[in-house]
C-alpha cells in the first residue's frame, strides 16, 4: 500500500497536528523546570538496556510499556502488560504468571529497503527522557546508516490516563535526502503466551482459556508537513511513503481484557474510537493534565538534597502510574507493569509499603487495594484451612484469585531443587493486610469499606492468628515454625515482628469488633453471624493476645 505526500481534504490541517513541536526532545528537556522531573540517559549501552527498560517504564494502571527503544534491537525486550492478564505458565514448576500482551509498538521501519536497527550503521546522537510531570517517555535518536545517509528519530509516548485502554505514540523521522520509508509491525514472542483467536479478529486468549485480551491499532501520516492520510487501520500494514525531509507518524493502540471475547474487542474499538477523535496534541495535554492533578496530590518536596528529591519524583512516578482506582480485580505487583520479575505477582509489600502512599494522596486507589484483598479473601480462607489453620492465610505471592502462587521449588545452578517454602511458612502477610486496612480506616474514617469487607478482613486474619498460637507449659502462646521478614532465617519459632504483628492483628480485631457493635448493630449482628464469630472467640483472642510470647 503506497500514500502518496498530498493532503487528503477530509484530514486535519497540519498546523493543527502539531506534530513537529510535540515532538521536539530538545524543547522538550528545556522546559524542564529543574532535571529532578525527569529520568536522563544519554548513552546507549546494549548490556544495560534491559535494565534500563524497567526504569523508563510508562504505565497508566492499566497498560504498562517498557521503555525500549522505537526500533527494538537485540538487546531489546519491548514488552507491554495489561493489568489482570494472568495465565497458566508451563514449569518447572508451573505457575499463574502476568503474561506480555500484544506490544503496543512492535515498529519496524525500512529506508529504502534498508532496515534500521540502532547496531548497523553509527550512533551520533541517543537519549531517553522519562517526563515525570508530562507522564511520558521522549526518546532521541541520530544514525549514520552503513550507506552513508543519515536518519534522526524522535518519539513521544505515553499509556493515556483519561482513556486508560489507550496507548499513544508520535515518531518523526527525518532524512538527509529523498526518501522511500515503510512502516511494519512485527509481532515477536510478547504473544507467545497468547493464542489468537480463530473466529474473532485481533482478540486472544491467555493460556488457561478464560481470559482474552484484544489490542487493535490505528496510525496517521504526515509527510514533509503535510497531512497525508486519515487514520489507517493498521492490520492493513505494511505501509509505505515517499518522503523528501521527513515523515511523522502516529500510532494508536488499544487494549481491552475480560471474559468474553466479542466485549473485549468492543471496548477495545470503543477507546481507540475515543482517541482516534482527537490530535496527538490534544491527548498529549489531556493525560499531562491528569498527571499534572496528580503531582499536585502527592509531590513530596526535599529542600538541600537534590539526589533525594529526585530518588523521591522517579518512586512517585512508578507508584501514581501502577495505580487504577475502582478496580479491585488487581492489585500492584511487585514490579508494577514494568518487567516480568516475580511473574507479577502480588506481596506483602503492596500493603506494607505502597498502600500508605495511596492512603493519603489517592486514598481511592488504597480502597481499591484493599477491596482486591476482601475479593481474594474466599482463596485465603482456603489455604489456611487446606495447612490446618482457621481464618485467612492470605497467599505469600497472589495473582488474580489470590490463590497461593509461589513456586513451591527452583532449580539451582547444577539443576539441584531448591525448596521454597515462603508461601508455607512466610505468614506475616496475614498481619501486613489488616494493618493495612485499619490504618487506611483511621485515616479516611470510610466506614462503608469496613462494612463492605473491611472488618471481615480483620475478624478472620486474626482467626488465623489465633490458630496458629499454641498455650505452652510456661504459661505463653508461641508461634512455630516462619519464616520472618528477613526471608534468610526458615522455619523459626517466635520470630519477634510476627509475634508482635500478630498481636496487634488480634488487638485491632477486637477493636473492630467493638466498633461495629456500637455504631452499626444490624450490620454487626450479620456479619458475626456469617463469619461465626461468638463472645467466647472473642474472650479468646484477648487470652491470646495477653499472653503471647514477645
Amino acid at each position: 500500500m503506497n500514500r502518496e505526500s498530498q493532503a487528503d481534504g477530509g484530514t486535519p490541517d497540519a498546523q493543527r497536528l502539531g506534530f513537529g513541536a510535540v515532538a521536539d526532545f530538545a524543547a522538550a528537556r528545556a522546559g524542564l523546570a529543574d532535571e529532578t522531573w525527569a529520568l536522563l540517559e544519554e548513552d546507549y549501552e546494549p548490556a544495560l538496556e534491559r535494565e534500563l527498560e524497567s526504569r523508563f517504564a510508562v504505565a497508566n494502571g492499566f497498560i504498562g510499556m517498557r521503555g525500549s527503544l522505537d526500533v527494538p534491537s537485540e538487546a531489546s525486550l519491548p514488552r507491554t502488560y495489561v493489568a489482570g492478564l494472568y495465565a497458566h505458565r508451563p514449569g518447572p514448576p508451573p505457575l499463574s504468571a502476568l503474561v506480555p500482551a500484544p506490544n503496543a509498538f512492535p515498529i519496524r521501519l525500512t529506508v529504502d529497503g534498508v532496515r534500521l536497527d540502532i547496531s548497523q550503521g553509527e550512533v551520533r546522537q541517543h537519549a531517553r527522557l522519562l517526563h515525570y510531570r508530562e507522564g511520558s517517555l521522549r526518546s532521541l535518536w541520530r544514525q549514520r546508516l552503513p550507506d552513508g545517509r543519515e536518519v534522526g528519530l524522535e518519539s513521544v509516548r505515553f499509556a493515556a490516563m483519561n482513556t486508560r485502554q489507550v496507548a499513544a505514540q508520535l515518531l518523526r523521522l527525518r532524512f538527509d535526502r529523498a526518501s522511500e520509508v515503510e512502516f511494519a509491525l512485527e509481532e515477536g514472542a510478547d504473544s507467545g503466551s497468547l493464542t489468537p483467536l480463530a473466529d474473532t479478529p485481533q482478540v486472544w486468549v491467555a493460556g488457561g482459556g478464560h481470559r482474552f485480551v484484544a489490542c487493535l491499532r490505528v496510525l496517521q501520516v504526515a509527510i514533509d508537513g503535510r497531512p497525508a492520510s486519515d487514520w489507517i487501520d493498521a492490520a492493513g500494514l505494511p505501509v509505505s511513503f515517499a518522503c523528501q525531509r521527513e515523515l511523522s507518524l502516529v500510532l494508536l493502540t488499544a487494549y481491552g481484557l475480560g471474559e468474553e471475547p466479542e466485549r473485549v474487542r468492543t471496548a477495545a474499538a470503543s477507546a481507540l474510537s475515543e482517541a482516534r477523535g482527537s490530535t496527538f496534541p490534544a491527548l498529549l495535554s489531556r493525560h499531562g493534565g491528569l498527571w499534572e492533578s496528580r503531582w499536585q496530590a502527592s509531590e513530596i518536596v526535599v529542600e538541600g538534597d537534590e539526589e533525594a528529591q529526585k530518588a523521591l519524583r522517579f518512586a512517585v512516578f512508578h507508584l501514581n502510574g501502577a495505580a487504577r482506582p475502582g478496580d479491585a480485580a488487581v492489585s500492584i505487583a511487585a514490579r508494577g507493569l514494568t518487567g516480568d520479575g516475580y511473574l507479577g505477582h502480588v506481596f506483602w509489600d503492596t500493603e506494607a509499603f505502597i498502600l500508605p502512599f495511596f492512603t493519603f494522596t489517592w486514598p481511592e486507589v488504597a480502597r481499591s487495594l484493599l477491596e482486591y484483598r476482601v475479593r481474594t479473601l474466599p482463596a485465603a480462607r482456603a489455604k489456611a484451612q487446606r495447612l490446618g489453620f482457621r481464618g485467612a492465610f492470605y497467599a505469600w505471592e497472589s495473582t488474580d484469585t489470590g490463590e497461593e502462587s509461589t513456586p513451591p521449588y527452583a532449580l539451582g545452578p547444577h539443576g539441584e531443587v531448591i525448596a521454597i517454602r515462603n508461601g508455607d511458612l512466610e505468614k506475616h502477610v496475614s498481619a501486613a493486610i489488616p494493618y493495612a486496612v485499619w490504618r487506611y480506616w483511621l485515616a479516611t474514617h470510610d466506614e462503608d469499606f469496613l462494612l463492605r469487607g473491611g472488618a471481615e478482613v480483620m475478624l478472620e486474619t486474626a482467626r488465623f492468628w489465633a490458630s496458629c498460637a499454641r498455650l505452652e507449659p510456661d504459661g505463653q502462646f508461641h508461634i512455630r515454625h516462619v519464616i520472618g521478614p528477613d526471608e534468610y532465617h526458615e522455619d523459626v519459632d517466635d520470630n519477634a515482628y510476627t509475634n508482635y504483628m500478630a498481636r496487634w492483628t488480634i488487638e485491632r480485631a477486637i477493636d473492630t469488633a467493638r466498633l461495629l457493635s456500637e455504631r452499626h448493630p444490624p450490620e454487626w449482628r450479620d456479619l458475626a453471624a456469617k463469619t461465626g464469630l461468638t463472645d467466647q472467640e472473642l474472650a479468646d483472642w484477648e487470652r491470646v493476645a495477653s499472653a503471647l510470647y514477645l
